[in-house]
């Protein structure tokens, strides 16, 4: 098992974790969480103009099954070591997993959990809305901070792996 699991999704979080795990102390000038490199993203480009496709987070779903099994069973761990540091308690903490779904019911290799809710009214008429301002045409979604493509390629048959093969995944 790794010494240390963190998400991208709660960067600041992983950091938080990262100092917790290994003993280290969080430099006092901030630096540890320096925003470096990052632009200001364009009106309809990058994350704010995403379609939130439900067809195209059914069909990236299944050609990524496996991705979102591994990734459901790191958060999983992550989650519990963020609790075990007692750092979930951190109003910080708690405000970066609730913005990225972290944490909670969504079970990420659930299709139905992770697509199903841009499948929701609001979810629709934000899309609509967004196409309309932005005329999106690439079928991109965004779905508890995980960015996808829609494949072109039919979606392989998958298999539920076990939490051992995961683990074993998870360490390679």
């Amino acid at each position: 098992m790794h010494a240390f699991i963190g998400l991208t999704e709660a960067y600041d979080s992983s950091v938080k974790l990262a100092l917790h795990t290994f003993g280290l102390e969080a430099l006092p000038d901030g630096s540890d969480f320096a925003k470096i490199r990052v632009k200001r993203p364009k009106a309809c480009g990058g994350a704010p103009s995403l379609t939130r496709d439900p067809r195209a987070c059914r069909a990236a779903f299944a050609a990524n099954a496996f991705d979102h099994a591994i990734y459901e069973h790191a958060h999983r761990i992550f989650c519990a070591r963020l609790l075990d540091a007692g750092l979930r308690g951190d109003a910080a903490v708690a405000r970066e997993l609730a913005a990225a779904s972290l944490c909670g019911s969504l079970d990420f290799s659930n299709i139905e959990g992770v697509c199903g809710r841009l499948e929701t009214r609001a979810a629709l008429e934000l899309r609509a809305a967004n196409m309309a301002r932005c005329g999106s045409k690439r079928p991109t979604i965004y779905a508890g901070g995980m960015n996808y493509i829609a494949p072109a390629r039919e979606p392989a048959v998958i298999k539920r792996r076990s939490d051992a093969e995961l683990d074993r995944l998870v360490t390679i």
